[in-house]
């Protein structure tokens, strides 16, 4: 086999391996939506390079650990994530997922009612 014959082989495959992956994340894309309902869940998700720790997940969404924890394995329950060693991965973006993170509702604000209206 040349040379030219793996690239060719490569090349295929790498073209596979894209088809499959849109066509998973096609399928995921409503399930997704669904489990990442919230500005923060989608902060979580987003954090999950198979990297970073839940404690430090914590620390850059000031979301408490156990929920992180909590949230995660729940994206790894429904395909979305994968586990890599102790850590989690995320096995698609968000945009592959047809999550627009800037439509998702956010906490609400500590601002009272009668500070609104003054």
């Amino acid at each position: 086999m040349t040379e030219s014959d793996l690239l060719e082989k490569m090349g295929i495959l790498i073209d596979i391996r894209s088809y499959l992956r849109i066509l998973a994340a096609s399928s995921l894309s409503h399930r997704a939506k669904n489990v990442i309902d919230s500005y923060k869940r989608a902060e979580v998700f987003r954090a999950l390079d198979g990297n970073t720790s839940d404690e430090k997940i914590r620390a850059m969404t000031n979301v408490p650990t156990r929920t992180v924890t909590s949230w995660v394995e729940e994206f790894v329950r429904q395909g979305l994530a994968e586990k890599v060693g102790r850590l989690e991965k995320a096995l698609f973006t968000l945009e592959e997922l047809d999550v627009d993170i800037s439509s998702l509702k956010r906490e609400k604000s500590n601002i009272k009612r009668s500070e609104k209206n003054e």
